[in-house]
Protein backbone atom coordinates (compact mmCIF):
# COMPACT_ATOMS: atom_id res chain seq x y z
CA UNK A 1 0.00 0.00 0.00
CA UNK A 2 2.82 2.39 0.86
CA UNK A 3 4.56 1.68 -2.42
CA UNK A 4 1.36 2.19 -4.34
CA UNK A 5 0.81 5.64 -2.83
CA UNK A 6 4.44 6.64 -3.39
CA UNK A 7 4.35 5.50 -6.99
CA UNK A 8 1.10 7.37 -7.65
CA UNK A 9 2.55 10.56 -6.21
CA UNK A 10 5.72 10.26 -8.27
CA UNK A 11 3.81 9.51 -11.46
CA UNK A 12 1.50 12.46 -10.92
CA UNK A 13 4.44 14.82 -10.35
CA UNK A 14 6.19 13.77 -13.54
CA UNK A 15 3.03 13.89 -15.61
CA UNK A 16 2.20 17.48 -14.59
CA UNK A 17 5.66 19.04 -14.83
CA UNK A 18 6.10 18.77 -18.64
CA UNK A 19 2.84 20.67 -19.12
CA UNK A 20 4.01 23.56 -16.99
CA UNK A 21 7.42 23.69 -18.67
CA UNK A 22 5.96 23.66 -22.18
CA UNK A 23 4.02 26.85 -21.51
CA UNK A 24 7.20 28.89 -21.05
CA UNK A 25 8.38 28.53 -24.67
CA UNK A 26 7.08 29.97 -27.94
CA UNK A 27 4.58 27.89 -29.89
CA UNK A 28 6.88 26.52 -32.61
CA UNK A 29 10.52 27.03 -31.57
CA UNK A 30 13.21 25.95 -33.96
CA UNK A 31 16.39 24.25 -32.83
CA UNK A 32 19.46 26.49 -32.74
CA UNK A 33 17.54 29.77 -32.55
CA UNK A 34 17.16 31.99 -29.50
CA UNK A 35 13.85 33.47 -28.40
CA UNK A 36 13.08 36.17 -25.87
CA UNK A 37 9.89 37.62 -24.44
CA UNK A 38 9.76 41.28 -25.30
CA UNK A 39 7.95 43.72 -23.05
CA UNK A 40 6.84 46.92 -24.70
CA UNK A 41 4.56 49.02 -22.55
CA UNK A 42 2.18 49.82 -25.41
CA UNK A 43 2.05 46.36 -27.02
CA UNK A 44 1.21 42.84 -25.94
CA UNK A 45 4.04 40.64 -24.69
CA UNK A 46 5.27 38.40 -27.48
CA UNK A 47 8.04 35.94 -28.20
CA UNK A 48 10.58 37.34 -30.64
CA UNK A 49 13.48 35.66 -32.32
CA UNK A 50 16.77 37.31 -31.32
CA UNK A 51 20.40 36.88 -32.20
CA UNK A 52 22.01 34.49 -29.70
CA UNK A 53 25.20 36.59 -29.55
CA UNK A 54 23.24 39.76 -28.77
CA UNK A 55 21.44 38.22 -25.80
CA UNK A 56 24.71 37.43 -24.04
CA UNK A 57 25.95 41.01 -24.66
CA UNK A 58 22.70 42.53 -23.38
CA UNK A 59 22.99 40.68 -20.09
CA UNK A 60 26.31 42.39 -19.46
CA UNK A 61 24.93 45.87 -20.17
CA UNK A 62 23.89 46.90 -16.64
CA UNK A 63 22.72 50.46 -17.35
CA UNK A 64 20.14 49.36 -19.89
CA UNK A 65 18.96 46.51 -17.66
CA UNK A 66 18.53 48.89 -14.69
CA UNK A 67 16.45 51.29 -16.81
CA UNK A 68 14.28 48.41 -18.06
CA UNK A 69 13.77 47.07 -14.54
CA UNK A 70 12.73 50.50 -13.24
CA UNK A 71 10.13 50.94 -15.99
CA UNK A 72 9.03 47.33 -15.46
CA UNK A 73 8.48 47.97 -11.73
CA UNK A 74 6.55 51.19 -12.43
CA UNK A 75 4.33 49.39 -14.92
CA UNK A 76 3.77 46.56 -12.45
CA UNK A 77 2.73 49.04 -9.73
CA UNK A 78 0.38 50.71 -12.19
CA UNK A 79 -1.30 47.40 -13.04
CA UNK A 80 -1.70 46.57 -9.34
CA UNK A 81 -3.23 49.99 -8.71
CA UNK A 82 -5.71 49.37 -11.54
CA UNK A 83 -6.83 46.17 -9.82
CA UNK A 84 -5.11 43.47 -11.86
CA UNK A 85 -4.19 40.33 -9.92
CA UNK A 86 -0.37 40.22 -9.85
CA UNK A 87 2.26 40.20 -7.11
CA UNK A 88 5.18 42.59 -6.67
CA UNK A 89 7.49 39.83 -5.42
CA UNK A 90 8.35 38.24 -8.76
CA UNK A 91 11.10 39.83 -10.85
CA UNK A 92 10.47 37.92 -14.05
CA UNK A 93 7.64 37.91 -16.53
CA UNK A 94 5.40 35.35 -14.89
CA UNK A 95 2.10 34.07 -16.24
CA UNK A 96 -0.05 36.37 -14.07
CA UNK A 97 1.84 39.50 -15.15
CA UNK A 98 1.69 38.53 -18.83
CA UNK A 99 -2.07 37.92 -18.64
CA UNK A 100 -2.64 41.18 -16.75
CA UNK A 101 -0.49 43.21 -19.16
CA UNK A 102 -2.17 41.74 -22.24
CA UNK A 103 -5.62 42.38 -20.75
CA UNK A 104 -4.60 45.97 -19.92
CA UNK A 105 -3.45 46.54 -23.51
CA UNK A 106 -6.66 45.09 -24.95
CA UNK A 107 -8.73 47.25 -22.54
CA UNK A 108 -6.80 50.34 -23.64
CA UNK A 109 -7.33 49.48 -27.31
CA UNK A 110 -11.05 49.01 -26.69
CA UNK A 111 -11.29 52.40 -24.94
CA UNK A 112 -9.40 54.13 -27.74
CA UNK A 113 -11.69 52.61 -30.39
CA UNK A 114 -14.76 53.68 -28.46
CA UNK A 115 -13.38 57.20 -28.07
CA UNK A 116 -12.66 57.48 -31.81
CA UNK A 117 -16.11 56.14 -32.65
CA UNK A 118 -17.78 58.74 -30.42
CA UNK A 119 -15.72 61.52 -32.02
CA UNK A 120 -16.77 60.39 -35.51
CA UNK A 121 -20.42 60.39 -34.42
CA UNK A 122 -20.11 63.93 -33.06
CA UNK A 123 -18.58 65.12 -36.35
CA UNK A 124 -21.39 63.50 -38.35
CA UNK A 125 -24.03 65.09 -36.13
CA UNK A 126 -22.44 68.51 -36.52
CA UNK A 127 -22.43 68.10 -40.31
CA UNK A 128 -26.08 67.04 -40.31
CA UNK A 129 -27.06 70.00 -38.13
CA UNK A 130 -25.14 72.44 -40.31
CA UNK A 131 -26.90 71.14 -43.45
CA UNK A 132 -30.31 71.82 -41.97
Amino acid sequence: MKYLLKSLIIISLFSVSPLSIAQTFPKNPQAGKCYQRCLELDKKIEWKEVDCKKTSKEKNNTKASIEKSVSFEKHKKKLIALGYNISMNSKLLDKNFINAHNKYISDQNRKNKKKKRLERRKKRRKKEISKI
